[in-house]
C-alpha cells in the first residue's frame, strides 16, 4: 500500500501542474513576475507560513494527552493535504481527509 501511494502521489504531482500550465505563456508570466512588488509577496508568503504553523500548533494542543504520538511534521503534512483537498473537493471534504491522515 505504501509504494502504491508513493507512485500515485508522484504521478499526480507531475500530472496536475502540467495540466495547469499547458496553455500558459512563459513570457507573460515572467513579465508579470518582473512587475511584482517583492516585499509584499514576501509578506504574503510569510503570513501563509505563520498561519500554517499556528494551525499545526493548535492541532497539537487539541491532541495534548496523546500529542507525543503526533509529530509536528505529520500534523503539518495532514494540514496541507487537507487544505489542498478543500480547494479541489466540494463540501470541505478536506477536513475529513485531514482527520483520517492524523488518525492513520
Amino acid at each position: 500500500m505504501g509504494k502504491l501511494r508513493l507512485y500515485l502521489g508522484t504521478i499526480l504531482s507531475l500530472m496536475f501542474p502540467s495540466l495547469a500550465l499547458r496553455n500558459i505563456s512563459l513570457r507573460e508570466v515572467m513579465g508579470v513576475l518582473a512587475e511584482a512588488n517583492c516585499p509584499l509577496v514576501a509578506l504574503a508568503l510569510s503570513t501563509v507560513i505563520i498561519t500554517c504553523l499556528a494551525r499545526v500548533g493548535r492541532w497539537k494542543a487539541l491532541f495534548h494527552p496523546r500529542s507525543h504520538k503526533r509529530h509536528f511534521g505529520k500534523l503539518f503534512s495532514a494540514l496541507l493535504i487537507g487544505q489542498m483537498a478543500n480547494a479541489v473537493l466540494p463540501a470541505r471534504l478536506g477536513e475529513l481527509i485531514r482527520a483520517y491522515m492524523i488518525g492513520e
